[in-house]
């Protein structure tokens, strides 16, 4: 799938480990230029529309204090692990997943049961009483 960027899409890449990050951040640009996707790449994610945190495969104090900083300063973000191959895969499916929430990990839109076939009470339970609380 190829994702629909509005003109001027800033992604930041930001994570403790400068050397994935900077890998990350030349696999996406490849793959994004090679696409002719407008999104320019940064490091900063002070005025972004968007950032991925590239973690390490263990926790660190560095990496939780970026994602402190990232909810603190309300910036919408998404957390990407894994090694090499994997981390490009889950990065490039938050980068799908953020230019349209609606698709799914693999780009496809997720399946929704027809209402007349679902037989989730939780669901009827949710429909209903915002049908009610709407008519008050």
């Amino acid at each position: 799938m190829t994702p629909d960027f509005p003109p001027g899409c800033v992604i930041a890449l930001i994570g403790a480990d400068t050397g994935a990050t900077a890998e990350l951040t030349q696999a996406l640009d490849e793959r994004l230029s090679s696409r002719g996707m407008p999104v320019k790449l940064v490091s900063d994610p002070r005025d972004c529309s968007f950032a991925l945190l590239v973690a390490g495969a263990e926790a660190c104090i560095e990496t939780e204090a970026l994602r402190a900083s990232l909810m603190r300063a309300n910036l919408p973000f998404a957390v990407v692990y894994g090694e090499p191959p994997d981390r490009f895969v889950n990065a490039w499916n938050a980068v799908l997943q953020m230019a349209d929430p609606e698709a799914g990990a693999d780009g496809a839109k997720p399946w929704m049961w027809g209402c007349d076939k679902c037989s989730d009470a939780a669901c009827e339970h949710r429909l209903f009483s915002d049908l009610v609380a709407g008519s008050r």
